[in-house]
């Protein structure tokens, strides 16, 4: 959802700021000041800052040149106190891509202050995919035509009505400065704010998208709640050291204010969200609203399914910065207390919905067996139900959830560690690299994890390699903890009782590849004949087309592939088990072995990620396979699990038969 943010401020030498630190700090370059004899590099930013320069004209070439721009700014500043820079924020809307965002930046820079004589440096952030946002310096002083630094402000001597000059107390002629710019006009400021609103706005229109952003403030938009004021670094700090700020405080009574109202206003941010629900009656008891209200306001946002993955990974990120930046040293006890606070209100608003979204599935899709599902296969119908104010069709239903099944882990785990291609073993990859890189920079340098002296004195790029490690050893744990609790909840959902102890991480990602694939086809008579009888999901004929197209790429031969087919081979792990298949089916397993072969050496010694996480696994025919994924005393547990979950299934029904059968006789 777009929303309006800009803010604006001074960089200033008076303020002890360093106009190149600051440059070095939003563009993720390293750069040297001159004026102060260092250079400025800032490390731990994952994601490279999308940067670009604009100037005018008439100003000379070195101005696209960030390091030189900067310093020229302060060589041509000669005062202690001098204003080195403007700088203003904006946040860029969630819904354009990449390019537009960078286009509409620039263009509205373009337009509100490169024509007007000033160098736009711009930079734009996306570390948080949620909060894309650029970073805007722009330069005080005006070029003269010779391509050199006009004047700022020019002297103006004042007169009386007579006509004589204004004189001080000490006699002299009374001048006041006026700007030669207009730049820091009041109304110029307001003039910009709206300008950006208008083109977001136009842009956010041109692209299909109903959202819109407005510059005015709560009052004159209708909303109750006060905007609370910038509180700034120093400020912040104060208060974690139990000083009293001005600005913090200020801030804590605005929101205690807001408070009152934060129901109603996060009702309206959000209705995009929940729209008609009306229409589909919402079942929370009284105390679990209650509850939802008051996790809300600590949450500080509306709760529903989406908000709380978001506020997830928002910890996770959250977590692993704070353990980067106090890395060597103590680490904060009160910002790991109120993450634990934020992962404990998470929960409980996950508790609710969880309870709310078994009632709607009870009520509205009653043959929906809820055992089957997993919890965000539960959310995710639940939400489109909400939103859509629209009980659907089994035939939708179905399409829901097996679209949910298909993209929970990705959804989940991509988020996690921004990674494209997810399977266990690419991830234990990954973090062993990682692991391995620690121990080296460990070995190397000297470096004790515990003492802060040991990190301090690093380099600057070992210390960079140092933080990147820790940071991805970090995610890469907890996407790992993740999808072995995502494999544990599918196989507990197809065999309740089975022993998951017993598999290995492998084992447990191969069944699970198996369940995704063959779905209601892997039964306990499956199970029990899959020594002499290999299951099989498509015909011959279905899978020599797929192979057909597989080894050519035509559009001509992807038109004669079965769109079932299609869409599955577009998902992680699942062209392995077509394949494997195909290799168990008479009459194609030449093809198939000629287009694994293929792929083997069109990919020999590659680093494509794709291919990697896709073919990691030795290829063997679907008997071999489920033989040893199956193997026979697992074979037996499988189907042991099944028993028991039908048996424990029988005796609800009983329970319930009798429950009808005794309201029945009163």
């Amino acid at each position: 959802m777009a929303i309006y943010h800009f803010s604006m401020g001074i960089i200033s030498r008076g303020k002890g700021q360093s106009v190149i630190a600051a440059a070095a700090y939003r563009s993720g370059e390293k750069l040297y000041s001159d004026y102060y004899g260092k250079t400025n590099f800032y490390v731990g930013r994952e994601v490279k800052p999308d940067t670009i320069i604009l100037k005018p004209p008439h100003a000379p070439e070195w101005c696209l040149d960030r390091e030189r721009l900067w310093n020229e700014v302060e060589k041509s500043e000669k005062q202690k106190n001098a204003q080195l820079a403007r700088e203003f924020t904006v946040a860029l809307p969630v819904e354009l891509s990449d390019e537009e965002q960078k286009n509409l930046i620039s263009d509205f820079c373009q337009a509100n202050f490169v024509d007007e004589g000033m160098v736009a440096d711009i930079c734009i952030h996306r570390d948080d995919s949620g909060n894309p946002h650029a970073h805007v310096m722009l330069t005080m002083r005006p070029f003269n035509l010779d391509g050199t630094w006009g004047a700022k402000s020019k002297k103006e001597f004042l007169f009386l009505e007579n006509g004589e000059p204004k004189l001080t107390k000490s006699g002299k002629k009374a001048s006041r400065k006026v700007s030669t710019t207009g730049w820091d006009d009041k109304e110029k400021i307001k003039l910009w704010r709206k300008n950006w609103a208008d083109a977001a706005n136009q842009k956010l229109e041109k692209n299909g998208f109903d959202d819109r952003i407005s510059e005015k403030s709560n009052e004159s938009l209708g909303y109750g709640q006060q905007p609370t004021i910038h509180e700034g670094y120093e400020a912040r700090q104060m208060d974690q050291k139990g000083l009293v700020s001005d600005r913090v405080e200020e801030n804590k009574a605005i929101r205690k204010s807001n408070a009152k109202l934060n129901d109603k206003e996060l009702l309206r941010e959000k209705i995009s969200e929940a729209k008609g629900a009306q229409n589909i009656v919402r079942l929370l008891s009284p105390r679990e609203k209650s509850k939802l209200n008051k996790l809300s306001k600590e949450l500080k946002t509306f709760i529903y399914f989406g908000t709380l993955q978001d506020k997830k990974r928002m910890i996770a990120n959250w977590r692993n910065s704070t353990i980067i930046k106090n890395l060597g040293s103590t680490m904060p006890i009160d910002v790991f207390s109120k993450i634990s606070d934020t992962e404990k209100a998470i929960k409980q608003a996950e508790e609710i919905l969880q309870k709310e979204a078994g009632r709607i599935l009870e009520k509205h899709y009653p043959y929906v067996d809820q055992n089957k599902i997993s919890d965000y296969q539960k959310s995710e119908l639940v939400t489109q139900t909400l939103n859509a104010s629209y009980v659907f069709k089994k035939e939708d239903v179905s399409d829901i959830l097996n679209q949910a099944a298909d993209h929970e882990i990705y959804h989940v785990v991509s988020h996690l560690v921004k990674d494209k291609h997810i399977s266990n073993a690419n991830l234990l990859k990954k973090l062993n690299q990682n692991e391995q890189n620690l121990d080296y920079l460990i070995s190397k340098h000297n470096i004790k994890l515990d003492d802060k002296n040991t990190i301090d004195v690093l380099p600057e790029e070992p210390k960079r390699k140092l933080h990147l490690a820790i940071s991805n050893i970090e995610r890469y744990s907890l996407a790992l903890d993740v999808i072995e609790k995502h494999y544990a909840e599918k196989i507990h959902l197809k065999f309740p009782d089975y022993p998951i102890q017993n598999l290995t991480s492998f084992e447990k990602e191969n069944v699970v590849n198996a369940i995704d694939y063959y779905g209601d086809i892997l039964t306990k008579e499956t199970l029990e004949k899959i020594e002499v009888d290999v299951p099989m999901r498509f015909s011959t004929d279905e899978k020599r087309a797929a192979i057909l197209f597989l080894t050519t790429g035509s559009k001509e031969d992807a038109s004669k592939v079965e769109q079932t087919i299609l869409k599955l081979l577009k998902e992680p792990g699942m062209e392995y088990m077509f394949l494997n298949e195909c290799l168990a089916t008479k009459g194609i397993i030449e093809e198939t072995e000629a287009l694994i072969e293929k792929n083997r050496i069109d990919n020999l010694d590659s680093d494509n990620e794709y291919y990697q996480n896709q073919h990691y696994r030795r290829y063997t025919n679907s008997h071999q396979f489920l033989n040893t994924l199956f193997s026979p005393n697992k074979v037996s547990m499988f189907i042991a699990a099944l028993d028991r979950a039908e048996q424990e299934k029988n005796i609800e029904m009983q329970k319930l038969v009798g429950k009808k059968k005794r309201r029945g006789r009163r």
